[in-house]
C-alpha cells in the first residue's frame, strides 16, 4: 500500500497507474477524504486540549470557592464532550471512506513493463532454442500421475478447483525446491525466518490483500 504523503505528492502518476491497471480510482476523492480526515482530526485535537484545560480548572475554582465559575466551566465541558462524541461519529464515516478508497490505490509499475489488457500484450524478450522430442511429450499433470507424484482427485476434494495433493517423489521435489531456494537466499547473507501462519486483519491490509474481496482468507 503506498504512502498517502506519496500519494499527495504524486497524484497525476497514482492516476494514470490506477487507469493502465484497469482500476476504478479516483484519486482527488480520495485527497478530498484525506483533508477532510487531518481537518477534522486537527479539529478534535484542538477540542481535546481545551476540554483538559477546562476541565482541570474545575478543581481550582471550588478550591476558590468560584462556585458559579465552576459550574461554568463543567458546562463548558459538557459542551465540548458533547462536540467531540459528534465529531468522533462523523470521523468514523470519513475514515471508512478513507480506508475504501486506499485499497484501491495501485503500487507503481516500472517503466519496462509493458502495458496491456491481457496476456496477448506481453513482449517476447527473447527465444532460446527449440527442443525436439522423438516421441510424444506428455504434460506435468501426465508424469505426475504416471509416476505416483500428484493425486488431483484429492487436491480437488480439499481445496477446490485446479489443486492438487503432492506425494511421494512429488512431495520430496517441492520440499527440495524449497530447501534450494532457503539454502541460496542465506547464502546471500537473508535472515531466515519462520512466521505465524495466523495474522492480524491489518497486517493482510498492509500487505496488499483484501483488494475487492476476501476469498483465500479464513476468518477466526
Amino acid at each position: 500500500m503506498l504512502d498517502i504523503r506519496t500519494i499527495r505528492e504524486q497524484a497525476r502518476k497514482v492516476q494514470e497507474t490506477a487507469k493502465l491497471k484497469g482500476i476504478k480510482l479516483d484519486v482527488a476523492e480520495l485527497l478530498e477524504a484525506d483533508e477532510a480526515r487531518r481537518r477534522l482530526m486537527t479539529e478534535m485535537e484542538g477540542l481535546r486540549a481545551e476540554r483538559n484545560a477546562r476541565s482541570k480548572e474545575v478543581p481550582r475554582l471550588l478550591k476558590d470557592n468560584r462556585i458559579a465559575d465552576a459550574e461554568a466551566q463543567k458546562i463548558a465541558v459538557a459542551a465540548l464532550l458533547q462536540r467531540l462524541k459528534e465529531g468522533e461519529a462523523k470521523l468514523r464515516i470519513i475514515d471508512a471512506e478513507y480506508e475504501r478508497l486506499m485499497l484501491d490505490v495501485p503500487n507503481f509499475v516500472s517503466p519496462e513493463t509493458p502495458v496491456g489488457l491481457s496476456d496477448q500484450d506481453n513482449v517476447e524478450v527473447r527465444r532460446t532454442g527449440e527442443t525436439v522430442f522423438p516421441f510424444t511429450p506428455l504434460s506435468h499433470v501426465e508424469l505426475g500421475h504416471l509416476h505416483q507424484m500428484i493425486d488431483s482427485e484429492r487436491g480437488v476434494k480439499v481445496g477446490g478447483a485446479r489443486q492438487v495433493v503432492l506425494k511421494n517423489a512429488g512431495l520430496l521435489l517441492h520440499r527440495a525446491v524449497q530447501q534450494l531456494a532457503l539454502d541460496l537466499l542465506q547464502e546471500e547473507g537473508f535472515e531466515l525466518f519462520d512466521i505465524p501462519v495466523m495474522v492480524k486483519e491489518e497486517t493482510l491490509v498492509s500487505s496488499g490483500f483484501f483488494h475487492g474481496n476476501r476469498d483465500q482468507t479464513y476468518s477466526i
